[in-house]
């Protein structure tokens, strides 16, 4: 049986023969600038076009992109289990009445005090503080029954 592919598995393949001439010189380059990191360069470009093509096949889920200069602990916030609770919510608010959820982010859109570099720690902002205090989260347990 072969190998199966799972994270931090090696892979080659051959580029074919009809790749534009524009993407073998973007390698090119990529490759004379980054050296020995090129294929970790290469890599996340390769997984998303596989994930470009794979369809949706379940209608309940939605992919979005997270932006690339989070911090570690801006990522284990967005991975807990209660912030995606707390976006789904934030979503499904957007879907349902998005006059009342965009105005509810105008309000809390305010310029803020600047904190000192020692006190700016990752902490939830006011719009999800605003948005888990609204009243469509209060039954939020009421889908157990």
């Amino acid at each position: 049986m072969a190998d199966l592919l799972e994270p931090g598995k090696t892979i080659s393949f051959r580029l074919p023969n009809h790749t534009p001439s524009h993407v073998i010189t973007y390698l090119n380059k990529l490759k004379k600038t980054e050296g020995r990191k090129f294929s970790s360069k290469i890599a996340p470009l390769f997984v998303d076009a596989i994930d470009d093509r794979i369809p949706q096949t379940d209608p309940d889920y939605y992919s979005l992109p997270i932006p690339e200069n989070l911090s570690n602990e801006e990522r284990q916030w967005l991975e807990n289990k209660h912030t995606k609770a707390l976006i789904s919510q934030i979503v499904l608010k957007l879907a349902t009445d998005p006059a009342k959820a965009f105005e509810l982010l105008a309000q809390n859109n305010e310029p803020q005090e600047e904190q000192p570099q020692s006190e700016k720690l990752f902490q939830a902002n006011d719009v999800a503080a605003s948005f888990m205090d609204q009243a469509f989260f209060a039954d939020l347990d009421d889908d157990d029954d």
